[in-house]
C-alpha cells in the first residue's frame, strides 16, 4: 500500500527529489499551500450494534457501556470519531479526498471507496479491535479491584448515588 498527500505544488525532476533541502521545501509547500477542508468531506452516521453484526448477547452486554473511540484509517483516507451507547453506534467521518492512495489488491481499494458499507467494515474492525483489547486487561483490572479493598471502596463511595437508567 502506497499513499500520497497531494496539493501542493510539485516542483522536482520527474517526482525524484534532488537534495535534502528540496525535499524540506516540498513538504513546507505542501503546508502552506494546502487548502482548508470543507464541511462537504464530513458525513455523520448512525448504525446499530445489530446492523453492524454483533450478537443479542453482545449487544446486552454493551448495554451498561458509554464508549467513545476515534481512528484513522490506514490508507489515510478516513477519519472517524464513534461513540456507542444502548446498542447504537453514532460516528462522524472526515473523507480526505487529498490523501492519493494506491491500492495492492482488491479488498483494500474496497475498503478505500466513500461508501457506508466501507465506513461500517472500518467500524466493525475498530469495535472488535477495543474488544481484544477489554478482554486482554480484564484479568489486571480485576486484580486491582481486588487489591486493597479497592472493590469495597468505590461501593461504598457509590451506593448512594442516583442510577441514571
Amino acid at each position: 500500500m502506497v499513499v500520497y498527500t497531494a496539493d501542493a505544488p510539485d516542483e522536482t525532476n520527474g517526482n525524484q527529489l534532488k537534495s535534502f533541502g528540496e525535499m524540506i521545501l516540498a513538504c513546507e509547500k505542501a503546508i502552506n499551500y494546502s487548502t482548508p477542508e470543507s464541511l462537504e468531506n464530513i458525513e455523520t452516521h448512525i448504525f446499530t450494534l445489530k446492523e453492524l453484526g454483533y450478537s443479542d448477547e453482545l449487544i446486552k452486554l454493551f448495554d451498561a457501556f458509554i464508549l467513545g473511540y476515534s481512528f484513522n484509517s490506514g490508507d489515510q483516507k478516513k477519519y472517524v470519531v464513534f461513540s456507542m451507547y444502548k446498542g447504537l453506534v453514532i460516528a462522524t467521518i472526515f473523507w480526505n479526498n487529498k490523501a492519493i492512495f494506491i491500492p495492492s489488491n482488491i479488498k483494500e481499494l474496497i475498503k478505500s471507496m466513500q461508501r457506508k458499507n466501507a465506513l461500517k467494515s472500518s467500524l466493525k474492525e475498530e469495535i472488535d479491535y477495543t474488544l481484544e483489547q477489554i478482554k486482554k486487561a480484564y484479568p489486571k483490572n480485576q486484580e486491582i479491584l481486588n487489591s486493597n479493598n479497592t472493590r469495597e471502596k468505590l461501593e461504598e463511595r457509590y451506593k448512594n448515588a442516583k442510577i441514571i437508567r
